[in-house]
């Protein structure tokens, strides 16, 4: 698997460019998990998905995923 090694990737974090109409000092990463998943997929780089993964890990990740009705097919 492409991301297999994600737990060797802790120190990232997902780019704050990502998310950048939101203040992110208060910003509730659990709360806003969909939105979060979605921003990465669509425009997220390597170190954001890691960083992704490590928070969400990758059940609940893929369960997000198919949670979200709004991907586009390339996605």
């Amino acid at each position: 698997m492409l991301f297999s090694d994600f737990k060797n990737h802790l120190s990232t974090k997902i780019s704050a460019s990502l998310l950048w109409e939101y203040d992110l000092s208060n910003f509730d990463y659990q709360y806003m998990k969909a939105l979060v998943v979605l921003r990465v997929i669509e425009r997220g780089r390597m170190a954001d998905f890691y960083a992704m993964l490590n928070l969400y890990g990758l059940e609940e990740t893929k369960n997000t995923i198919k949670k979200i009705k709004c991907l586009i097919q390339k996605t």
